[in-house]
């Protein structure tokens, strides 16, 4: 019994291990992505305001 316990746990960490490395490799992938989503949302606020100051007559066209 206690051997099999050590087999789950050596299991577990190995995994844990593998899950980190792929953390590691996708990490500064998504750093990248949340830049951009920002970015995207910054862009998406100044249209926006952009388009409300048109239409209420502050920006003529």
């Amino acid at each position: 019994m206690l051997s099999l316990l050590t087999i789950t746990i050596t299991n577990v960490g190995y995994i844990k291990g593998k899950e980190c490395s792929i953390l590691a490799t996708i990490l500064p992938n998504l750093s990248k992505i949340v830049h951009f989503i920002d970015i995207s949302k910054h862009h998406r606020h100044c249209w926006t305001s952009y388009e409300s100051k048109k239409e209420s007559g502050s920006i003529h066209s």
